[in-house]
């Protein structure tokens, strides 16, 4: 875990890992045809596919937003170990806001919880083909999220599963 921990905590470029297929290269998704496969397929879409691993996305679909933020966290704050093969980060929105570029309006807030909520709600199918057998995980980014308003904190506790393909 410390190994995989040092990892995530000195890497702030999503583009060199595995997880970029994730997340598509633009601002606004909902005008895509990926987006509208994805509604006609009931909220699901193969992002991803060759012949070793198929990658499916469903419930929400993750855009270059969701990617700069992600890259802020891991660049911004520190990956901070829990019991088992996960971790979690804390933050604060403004620490995020001020790396975008963005004033501190309630507006800007409400998109970056917005997009931070989107990324607890998305599940990721990650199906690893192996000659005649297809061995599949289904697993979200993060396990948890959570907001003290009296700390002006926001917490995300990582998967295990995402947190492994730093490796």
């Amino acid at each position: 875990m410390e190994a995989l921990l040092s990892v995530v905590n000195h890497s702030n470029n999503s583009v060199n890992q595995m997880r970029n297929v994730m997340f598509l290269p633009y601002e606004n998704i909902y005008r895509t045809n990926i987006y509208k496969e994805f509604c006609k397929n009931d909220r699901k879409v193969v992002l991803f596919e060759n012949s070793q691993y198929k990658l499916e996305i469903t419930d929400h679909l993750l855009s270059q937003k969701h990617r700069d933020i992600l890259d802020i966290i891991f660049a911004t704050a520190k990956l901070k170990p829990m019991t088992g093969e996960r971790a979690y980060v804390d933050f604060t929105i403004n620490s995020i806001l001020s790396e975008l570029g963005l004033h501190d309006s309630g507006e800007n807030r409400q998109t970056v919880e917005r997009y931070l909520e989107e990324l607890k709600r998305v599940n990721i199918k990650l199906t690893i083909k192996d000659g005649l057998f297809k061995d599949y995980i289904i697993f979200n980014l993060c396990d948890k999220a959570a907001h003290s308003e009296k700390l002006n904190k926001y917490v995300l506790i990582f998967n295990d599963t995402y947190l492994a393909m730093f490796q």
